[in-house]
């Protein structure tokens, strides 16, 4: 049974089959970014934290941060291990992660 609830939370289902309805940057987040952005491993900068986000922030944009999420940056490969995400989606997931994003 416990596997069962633990395959609905992987797709994102409710245990009556619908799918949850939730913003596509913390799907795409909580599916391949959470792993060293939660604790900021390997010097990946926290979710949600400021002081590690300010250097990499400083005039650069969205669009920066992107092409650097996107070729892999330091420790980080190539789209964070998310072959298959558009930049889009890699977009969406850094937005999430930005220190200004509501965390709900």
């Amino acid at each position: 049974m416990r596997i069962f609830f633990v395959l609905l939370g992987l797709f994102g289902l409710t245990t009556n089959g619908v799918a949850e309805t939730q913003d596509p940057g913390k799907l795409t987040y909580k599916r391949f970014c959470v792993v060293c952005h939660r604790d900021g491993l390997i010097g990946a900068p926290k979710t949600g934290d400021a002081k590690d986000w300010e250097p990499r922030l400083k005039d650069r944009t969205i669009d920066d941060l992107l092409a650097s999420a996107t070729k892999g940056i330091n420790a980080m490969p190539a789209k964070g291990t998310c072959t298959e995400c558009s930049e889009d989606a890699l977009r969406q997931a850094i937005e999430y992660m930005l220190p200004h994003h509501d965390k709900k």
